[in-house]
């Protein structure tokens, strides 16, 4: 495996030569994981960092290097990257297939997972510190120190002929020695020079406080945001006065979806000591002049209440409407239901009833405005259950216009309202033989030339009957059948 890292490292050489060393000091890292599930399945993934900017990547699955920044390829011209990528190729293949042979020799079994990660730290005045380490299926087992390879702490015995092996080429160890110390430092120098409008980005933070969970009776969390600012080194602490305080709590350094820096740092006290704390917030965007956020424990208090007060309005308006949702969905008629309710309505037992109540000119008894389930139900015949609220009774000109809605609306309904009606009869009494049937004025909707027929008026149907009384001299009368005329 050293062989195979001096091919890549001399390839940077070539590439990159010489340069400046970089003004201030910033770390450059190299990093592989590959991944062996067998002897014939293995995945590679290679990718550098810059500082805290990730800068190339090189997937498994993808032939060439991809730049991830604009500045990722330096000072150098596309020719010197492609002889680049090929280095790298030619490592990649090679590293894969020396781990399978190191995995016979060391008898391991796999699955097998390995990282490399190697580096170098350049400081002003041309002083360096560089790097090379090895984990395998997680635990660090192997590194670079001065000109030879060691073991590192607590690493596995069987490990000790494989670094043997690797101490035994001395013109190896030489030369990653001179590429880590010397090459390594003119990479960054290149990098930081292109790259240098966005590595010297300066970007101001943002600072809140807020309390956490208590982490006791009579005890507070105390907690200092600083977010949005670039680049990443920053320092945050809580003071009393000018004395800062210990037991401090500080957060992993983690990235926003900008590119900027989120901390947290919490201390805990008691309640009755969190008057006089300040959070202090230093960054080199800031010029010298810190931000100090001094705690405030009787506006946090009320902040808290407010947020209280919401949360428990709005679950009392949850609650209410649940109840409400849940009250109409108890008493909301299904489909047969409604059908039988509007059929009650519809038809009572006589026919003069019917008729007067569809078509007579007096205005309709009281008359609830429908709010729920419109597409079952329009106009003046909706069931009460359907109503949220009652209103004052419609005008006659209201309730017809409702009725002419309904009709209009509901078809369905109408043609089931007909096929109930012709195969209703309703029997005629003793001695009634030869009385004639009282026709049902049809119902029809719209202006098809159909509806346009006549029908008998209730005068004329009075009449009718009155003569049919004095000329057969009884007081009885029934139909024998109702017509219903359709479309």
């Amino acid at each position: 495996m050293g062989h195979r890292l001096v091919l890549l490292l001399c390839g940077l050489v070539q590439v990159w030569g010489s340069s400046e060393v970089p003004p201030r000091n910033v770390s450059f890292r190299c990093l592989q994981i590959s991944s062996f599930a067998n002897s014939t399945w293995t995945r590679t993934d290679m990718l550098t960092w810059l500082g805290d900017l990730q800068t190339v990547a090189w997937p498994n699955d993808s032939d060439s290097i991809h730049f991830l920044k604009p500045w990722s390829q330096g000072r150098f011209s596309r020719q010197q990257w492609n002889k680049l990528q090929h280095v790298l190729w030619v490592y990649r293949s090679s590293f894969t297939r020396d781990i399978k042979e190191f995995a016979i020799m060391l008898r391991r079994a796999y699955p097998l997972e390995l990282q490399l990660a190697a580096g170098c730290e350049a400081y002003p005045g041309n002083a360096s510190e560089n790097y090379v380490h090895v984990a395998f299926q997680g635990s660090h087992i192997l590194t670079f120190q001065g000109t030879s390879w060691e073991a590192a702490p607590d690493a596995p015995s069987w490990l000790n002929p494989a670094i043997e092996e690797l101490n035994k080429d001395q013109g190896t160890r030489e030369t990653v020695h001179s590429l880590l110390s010397d090459t390594c430092p003119q990479v960054v120098s290149g990098l930081l020079e292109a790259g240098k409008s966005e590595l010297e980005r300066q970007v101001k933070p943002e600072a809140w406080l807020s309390s956490g969970p208590s982490p006791g009776p009579g005890r507070l969390q105390l907690v200092c945001h600083v977010s949005g600012f670039h680049p990443k080194p920053v320092w945050v602490t809580w003071m009393r006065g000018e004395q800062e305080q210990k037991d401090i709590q500080r957060g992993d350094v983690l990235p926003n979806a900008d590119e900027t820096w989120y901390l947290r740092v919490t201390l805990d006290v008691a309640a009755g000591e969190a008057a006089g704390l300040s959070c202090r917030v230093k960054h080199s965007s800031l010029g010298g002049q810190d931000i100090v956020l001094h705690w405030d424990s009787s506006s946090h208090f009320w902040v808290a209440l407010v947020c209280l007060m919401i949360l428990i309005a709005l679950g009392v308006g949850l609650v209410i409407w649940m109840r409400r949702r849940s009250r109409r969905k108890e008493g909301e008629p299904g489909e047969t239901g409604t059908a039988a309710h509007l059929l009650s309505g519809l038809l009572p037992g006589r026919l003069s009833m019917q008729h007067e109540y569809l078509w007579s000119l007096a205005p309709l008894p009281h008359l609830p405005h429908p709010v729920a389930s419109p597409s079952r139900c329009l106009g003046p015949l909706c069931p009460a259950e359907y109503t949220a609220q009652p209103s004052n009774a419609l005008s006659w000109f209201e309730s017809r216009v409702r009725l002419v809605c309904f009709l209009t609306v509901n078809e369905s309904f109408l043609r089931s309202v007909r096929q109930f009606i012709s195969y209703t009869q309703i029997r005629k009494p003793v001695g009634s033989e030869n009385v004639h049937p009282l026709p049902l004025p049809a119902l029809h909707v719209g202006n098809s030339p159909s509806s346009m027929n006549t029908s008998p008026s209730l005068r004329e149907l009075e009449s009718s009957k009155r003569k049919e009384r004095k000329k057969k001299g009884t007081t009885n009368f029934s139909s024998e059948h109702l017509v219903v005329k359709s479309d």
